[in-house]
């Protein structure tokens, strides 16, 4: 009993005199808590801390049953505590001479929701870095997309721009070469027309003589008619 109540709160055994002798091993050490993740640290939100946080949350949640076990045993080593009427008021007691042993508790499990929601904070993160990289993957793939339909599209006006261009090319060409047809029939039938035309001329000037011949022959023979 004597041994028990020289114990310290943080698991000590002390003399007499004060001095400290001997750790308790049932209670752990606060210094197996990493540095990185002591009270008033700043840890950064990284997918790479969620393995430390849940091994801190764990140390954590052991620290806490290694405490309450240890006070419990410590209420049951001490005796009662009554009143004048006989009545027991050790709780009452307890709450006032030891308060920091519920606040030890309070802190804990608050310290324990909060490595909790930090937890749960990197996964959200990590979440939320995952999809914001699957969507700058997607933009990406769209915009590689879109300057290919562009090219696609830019090559399709310059096709269509050439064969616009061949098509009045043959069209030009299919007309000038009919034109110069036309032009070349038209020469020969004016050449033909001409020497048609002098041919009649000269056969009308044949006629026009030869019917001459004949009237001057008739008038001839009219007078040696008339003689006789």
């Amino acid at each position: 009993m004597e041994s028990e109540n020289n114990k310290t709160s943080d698991g000590y055994d002390q003399s007499s005199n004060g001095v400290p002798l001997k750790k308790d091993p049932r209670i752990c050490d606060s210094a197996k808590v990493p540095a990185a993740y002591s009270e008033g640290a700043l840890v950064s939100i990284d997918r790479e801390n969620l393995p430390q946080l849940l091994e801190v949350n764990k140390f954590l949640k052991e620290e806490m049953s290694l405490l309450n076990t240890r006070a419990h045993m410590l209420k049951k080593k001490l005796p009662p505590i009554l009143n004048s009427e006989g009545n027991d008021f050790t709780d009452e007691v307890n709450r006032v001479h030891f308060p920091f042993i519920s606040d030890l508790f309070a802190f804990i499990r608050m310290k324990v929701e909060m490595d909790k929601e930090k937890a749960r904070a990197n996964k959200l993160k990590a979440l939320w870095f995952s999809e914001e990289k699957k969507i700058i993957e997607e933009r990406s793939k769209l915009k590689d997309e879109e300057d290919e339909w562009k090219e696609k599209i830019k090559m399709k006006e310059k096709l269509t721009s050439k064969v616009n261009e061949l098509h009045e090319q043959i069209f030009e060409k299919t007309v000038g070469d009919e034109l110069n047809f036309i032009q070349h029939n038209l020469l020969v039938e004016t050449d033909r027309y001409n020497t048609l035309r002098i041919d009649f001329e000269t056969f009308e000037q044949i006629v026009q003589q030869t019917e001459q011949e004949l009237s001057h022959q008739e008038k001839v023979c009219l007078f040696s008619v008339n003689l006789n």
